[in-house]
């Protein structure tokens, strides 16, 4: 079975809006709209284990390998 290719049009220019970001990744959503992933900034990486835990939330502070 061949693959239909669609083309799609440029509706909105949102070029003024995202300047200055970085398109990590974008999607098309269960409702049918567009997302895109922005970021501004690559954040530092920090060496060492992330617990997991799937009964209690969990935050983590940037910079450190304490939980909150």
């Amino acid at each position: 079975m061949s693959h239909p290719y669609i083309q799609l049009h440029s509706v909105v220019d949102i070029s003024n809006y995202i300047k200055g970001f970085e398109i990590v990744s974008t999607q098309f959503g269960p409702d049918g709209r567009v997302y895109s992933l922005l970021i501004d900034k690559i954040p530092e990486r920090v060496r060492g284990d992330v617990s997991a835990c799937l009964i209690e939330r969990q935050t983590y502070l940037q910079g450190t390998n304490h939980r909150q």
